[in-house]
């Protein structure tokens, strides 16, 4: 820091207090000059000011600014609700299409409506492992925005928020037939996906008779259509 730095009397002054910041070699300076007219207590009060909420920034505390999210306008009152949200957690945020703002519209108006939910499900038979199965679809979900995405409302526009980590758990059943899966199915489908919480998805992992088992992906489709399911289980 150069709290308060000469200015040499060939340029002149244009402000009452100028602030000039710079990073070099990985350091941030700044530089703050004041004329006569603000008081040395005052300018002194105002750059430490400056350093504590640098110092939290700094540290991951601080509130989110305007320039965290550069894709979309974001007002004060909008970022801290963010922050008080998803805490520290948010990576980055956009605007939706206006298809992934229609299927929410539908989703919140009736949300017992398949109609923008996806259902992938497969039968393996043979030892398939559901610890390992677990912790794939938990590295699938790291590896891709999509999956770490949560769909919310603001003062008037939708956002896609994506998160630098969300938790991922398996569910787990055990059915006593392929039936029994079918009817599951059925009520899966019926099952609603928060898409305001990430991930927008669940999978669930199902035990059958005669060694066989079932995995049922289900998510929502404003996170992800056709085209990138197929990339994810790829």
């Amino acid at each position: 820091w150069s709290q308060f730095s000469r200015r040499p009397p060939a340029l002149p002054r244009r402000h009452a207090i100028e602030v000039t910041a710079a990073v070099a070699g990985g350091r941030l300076r700044v530089d703050v000059v004041h004329g006569r007219s603000i008081r040395p207590e005052r300018a002194h009060a105002l750059v430490e000011r400056f350093r504590k909420a640098l110092e939290e920034v700094a540290a991951g505390e601080g509130r989110y600014v305007r320039s965290d999210f550069p894709e979309v306008a974001l007002e004060p009152a909008e970022l801290a609700r963010l922050r008080d949200r998803f805490g520290r957690g948010v990576e980055r945020v956009g605007p939706l299409w206006p298809v992934q703002e229609g299927m929410l519209f539908h989703g919140l108006a009736d949300p017992r409506s398949r109609v923008h939910r996806q259902q992938v499900h497969a039968v393996f038979r043979g030892e398939v492992d559901p610890d390992r199965f677990e912790a794939a679809w938990r590295a699938v979900v790291a590896g891709r925005s999509a999956l770490r995405s949560a769909f919310v409302a603001d003062a008037g526009q939708s956002l896609r928020c994506v998160l630098r980590e969300v938790p991922f758990a398996l569910e787990r059943h055990r059915l006593g037939s392929l039936a029994d899966l079918d009817r599951f199915l059925e009520a899966d489908a019926l099952r609603g996906i928060a898409a305001d919480a990430a991930p927008p998805m669940r999978v669930a992992w199902i035990d059958l008779p005669d060694g066989l088992a079932a995995f049922v992906w289900t998510f929502h489709h404003a996170a992800l259509d056709g085209w990138s399911g197929a990339i994810v289980l790829g």
